[in-house]
């Protein structure tokens, strides 16, 4: 049973206020002896809004990916200090409840919970066919040049040896990119933040990458040098 002292309420996200040392699994068994299922799930986390009936504060017990923690108003930090000290005092002093939850992610999901007393994680991934989605990236029309380059990023992460596809990759990106330039200097005011987007953002992060695909940056942007001078003074 849950002291007198703590009760679940809605409410109290904000800003980190500490971190627990303990695996996700163990503070979820010791959350859910307290207060069963949590408030909310996703994104390889759990949370669950407290509120402290003494103080009248409310505060969020979480846990991500990097393990619990807690969090509240920024405006109450340091009110909100010793209520989560006496609230960790309390989850040391609880059992653990059997009970599994599975946590979405991107891609894939994580299992964790605890059986007959023990913790425990398990990590669910697909089979993903990197090529096949590299090879279906192609085959579509992108305007937006982050399409291929993620599909690029994930494929060299499964296939480091798929230098052809990555190096068409890397070439419709830039593409994609040019074509975004000239639509925008095209115009009689350019949209700043899609300028932006491609100077800032999009060629940089071509640059970083190049090397995977076993082409060369500079040689690739050098005839792009006018175009980009000419983005640039729209900017300035």
């Amino acid at each position: 049973m849950v002291p007198d002292r703590f009760e679940r309420a809605r409410g109290g996200a904000g800003a980190k206020i500490a971190n627990r040392e303990e695996s996700r699994a163990a503070f979820l068994g010791r959350m859910w002896t307290l207060f069963g299922p949590p408030d909310a799930v996703g994104d390889g986390g759990f949370s669950y809004g407290v509120r402290d009936r003494d103080t009248g504060l409310l505060f969020a017990a979480y846990a991500g990916p990097t393990g619990p923690a807690y969090g509240g108003p920024i405006v109450h930090r340091d009110e909100l200090a010793p209520v989560i000290d006496a609230f960790e005092r309390l989850l040391d002093q609880t059992p653990l409840a059997d009970c599994t939850l599975e946590l979405p992610l991107e891609e894939g999901h994580d299992v964790i919970g605890v059986a007959h007393g023990k913790p425990f994680e398990r990590h669910v991934r697909p089979d993903v066919d990197r090529v096949a989605e590299a090879q279906q990236t192609l085959a579509s029309d992108h305007s937006d040049p982050m399409i291929y380059y993620l599909a690029m990023v994930k494929l060299a992460k499964a296939s480091p040896d798929e230098h052809a596809l990555l190096g068409e990759l890397w070439r419709r990106a830039l593409r994609a990119a040019v074509a975004e330039l000239d639509r925008q200097l095209a115009r009689p005011s350019p949209d700043r933040t899609a300028l932006m987007g491609v100077l800032d953002v999009t060629l940089p992060a071509l640059e970083d990458t190049a090397a995977l695909a076993g082409l060369d940056p500079a040689a690739a942007l050098r005839p792009l040098r006018s175009k980009l001078d000419a983005a640039r003074r729209a900017l300035a």
